[in-house]
């Protein structure tokens, strides 16, 4: 294996307006990011079916584990739409810039993965697993959250932090939401160590 750093990697997302629906488009770097899905998919599906079960763990009012994954309260399911995930290495200094080629003006949000949330203390049945927004654990970027973009400039996240209890978490997502429409787009971001 080449250990030599690589070039870091500017992940660009261009943001539109489909009717009511927000949707993003990975420019560049897409086949790369779909090798990287292949590369952790069984990971991340052992960690999903994980989270599930331990879903059910407190349904059976059983308590979770410093390390375990869970899915927060408010997670409901996954967005029905296919989406390569976004994989940025802390050490190459990898990030992602949003922007338009629309007049719109939107917000990009960042936070935990509700799906895939990585308890840090013991959490009782009856203890809210809650994710927030933008701050502390739920951003994994040394900038703050959010980025507002006005008719489409470009906004960065500026690179991903290797903190340990970042790259102990590793799953999260941003979301875009664009002024005048609904629903947010909602797809994910997964932190690596290394280049």
């Amino acid at each position: 294996m080449d250990d030599r750093p690589r070039e870091k990697r500017i992940i660009m997302i261009k943001i539109c307006v489909d009717g009511n629906q927000v949707k993003a488009k990975q420019v560049g770097h897409n086949e790369k990011m779909l090798n990287e899905d292949r590369r952790y998919f069984k990971e991340l599906h052992d960690n999903e079916h994980t989270a599930q079960a331990n879903k059910e763990k407190r349904r059976n009012k059983e308590t979770l584990q410093v390390g375990d994954r869970v899915h927060a309260d408010s997670y409901t399911g996954e967005p029905e739409y296919d989406h390569a995930g976004v994989h940025l290495y802390d050490l190459a200094q990898d990030e992602i810039v949003w922007y338009s080629e629309e007049p719109i003006n939107f917000i990009v949000d960042i936070h935990r993965d509700p799906e895939l949330v990585l308890l840090a203390e013991p959490t009782p049945f009856d203890r809210p697993v809650e994710v927030g927004k933008n701050v502390g654990i739920d951003n994994p970027f040394g900038k703050n959250f959010p980025l507002e973009s006005r008719h489409g400039e470009a906004v960065s996240s500026g690179p991903i932090s290797g903190a340990p209890a970042v790259m102990a978490q590793r799953y999260y997502k941003y979301s875009v939401t664009v002024t005048g429409i609904k629903n947010p787009l909602d797809p994910h971001v997964e932190g690596h160590r290394g280049f």
